[in-house]
């Protein structure tokens, strides 16, 4: 059942009937209005003269609601403020725009921005990021720093968020000037060491490297302001509460071994204070048995493969397209990047294999969450992402398949041990024997459903068709929605209609 608020009701009739009235309407709305995931705004609404004997108020409120929905507008188009109703994919997605609008300049007059972000109480940009940083802060798990980090970078408004991270420091941390740090031979004027030389145990080599991806798409101002952060033991407690969002965004998986996540937090605060934030990425980093890191999957093949022969195993990697990250620069001057293009026109993306989002519940009535919180070493690479792509390679969805732009994105930095992957191949044909036994279903029937993706920063809308309703599925309960995943850091809805969740004065 959807969640309904009305601000403000009118009626005009006999004073006596005004609570029934109300009672009606209200449960009207909560009955005939269809939950499909998505934020939706209604500026107003008229019911005309409704009966209140043999559901007359739920027939007007059904019939004037398909009316709304049906041209409604997303609130980031052009012309939304001219709509008598608009949608969002999600909060997080309402809250990502109207800072987009705040980073240009803009002071967003529309009548949704109020209704969608509630605490925004027309703030300046200064102002409200100061006000989300402060609630961020005080929630413990990192995952508030890590969407308002994520928003903030989208926006372009890095500035912003120094400024507010600096008003929080104690006087003596924000009046000292930034301290350069560059590696002693470099500084000496000396060759930097060779890659041999930079030598770690092989226990530590994937936390040390997944520290450096957490520090490496950080832009150059907010670099430069957490190290400044690092030189300063009062500033002790808020550089472990960005250090945590920062780990969080980069590591979501984290989440189920909390003890693991406050190990990564310390080994990026390590780098920050060491220096080596922006040299170590350059080192080559060898294991102590001396011999190099393994390549990307990728760029490994079975025997089978390098003869032409067709094979079962899984290329996780292929599929990925990740654009380069920005570089670091190299003062540590804040200079504020220029500001994103404008987004585009939210749509759904049709895909041949929407049903790989069908697969996250049968992974978790199988144990898969579990399993990762008991093995917190693995969590460092990106288990739940690439168990995802594992079963969507292993079924050889096409590369031009839009589920791979909205599957969570894999770093290929460094290749997990061979006995990780061989896990999640494991977990694939246990997923496809569980099913089979449970479900009367293959793992392949379910992976190549066909759908729709409606995409957004923090949760993604995945529409079937409505005759593609699977009693296999539903009397198991396993095609309901997965709601917040925290091994992926995002949230998926699964909602079976036949008319799309886009565009205007649609059927």
């Amino acid at each position: 059942m959807p969640q309904i608020e009305v601000r403000r009701l009118n009626y005009r009739g006999a004073a006596e009937q005004a609570g029934r009235v109300e009672f009606a309407v209200g449960d009207a709305l909560r009955t005939e209005t269809t939950d499909d995931g998505r934020l939706i705004l209604v500026r107003s609404v008229r019911l005309g003269r409704i009966g209140l004997g043999e559901r007359g108020a739920s027939r007007a409120a059904a019939t004037a609601w398909r009316e709304l929905v049906g041209s409604a507008r997303h609130g980031g188009s052009s012309g939304a403020e001219s709509a008598n109703c608009v949608w969002f994919t999600s909060l997080a997605e309402a809250r990502a725009l109207l800072m987009r609008e705040l980073a240009r300049g803009r002071t967003p007059f529309a009548w949704f921005w109020a209704l969608a972000v509630p605490d925004w109480r027309r703030m300046t940009l200064a102002q409200y990021v100061e006000q989300r940083l402060a609630l961020a802060l005080a929630e413990p798990s990192g995952e508030a720093v890590a969407a308002l980090v994520g928003e903030v970078v989208a926006a372009g408004a890095t500035q912003a968020l120094a400024a507010a991270i600096l008003a929080r420091v104690p006087i003596a941390a924000a009046t000292s000037e930034p301290v350069e740090r560059s590696p002693p031979a470099v500084a000496a004027g000396h060759p930097p060491a060779p890659a041999a030389a930079v030598t770690i145990g092989a226990a530590d080599l994937a936390e040390r490297a997944a520290a450096l991806e957490t520090l490496r798409p950080v832009p150059a101002p907010l670099y430069a302001l957490l190290e400044r952060l690092a030189a300063r033991p009062d500033a002790a407690p808020l550089l472990e509460a960005l250090a945590r969002g920062l780990v969080q965004r980069s590591h979501p998986a984290l989440s189920v071994a909390p003890q693991r996540l406050a190990r990564l937090s310390l080994a990026v605060i390590r780098l920050l204070r060491s220096g080596q934030g922006r040299f170590a990425q350059s080192a080559e980093v060898v294991p102590e048995s001396g011999e190099m890191a393994k390549p990307p999957l990728a760029d490994q093949v079975s025997p089978g493969e390098a003869e032409g022969r067709p094979t079962g195993r899984v290329r996780v990697e292929e599929p990925l397209r990740r654009p380069p990250e920005p570089a670091f620069a190299a003062s540590s001057d804040p200079v504020e990047r220029a500001a994103p293009p404008p987004a585009p026109e939210c749509r759904e993306l049709a895909s041949s294999a929407a049903g790989v989002f069908l697969t996250i519940v049968p992974l978790l009535r199988l144990g898969w969450r579990e399993w990762l919180a008991g093995h917190p070493d693995l969590l460092l690479h990106q288990p739940g992402a690439r168990q995802l792509h594992t079963i969507a390679g292993h079924y050889r969805v096409q590369s031009g398949d839009a589920v791979w732009d909205i599957l969570p994105q894999v770093d290929r930095t460094i290749a997990p041990p061979e006995s990780f992957t061989e896990a999640l191949e494991l977990w694939r044909r246990g997923l496809d024997g569980w099913l089979r036994r449970r479900a009367r279903l293959k793992l392949a029937d379910l992976v190549s459903r066909k759908g729709w993706l409606l995409p957004g920063p923090e949760t993604t809308i995945v529409r079937f068709p409505l005759n593609d309703i699977d009693i296999r599925l539903r009397r198991l309960a396993l095609d309901g929605d997965p709601g917040w995943v925290d091994w992926l850091g995002h949230s998926y809805r699964l909602v079976y209609r036949d008319r799309p969740l886009t565009g205007p004065r649609l059927p």
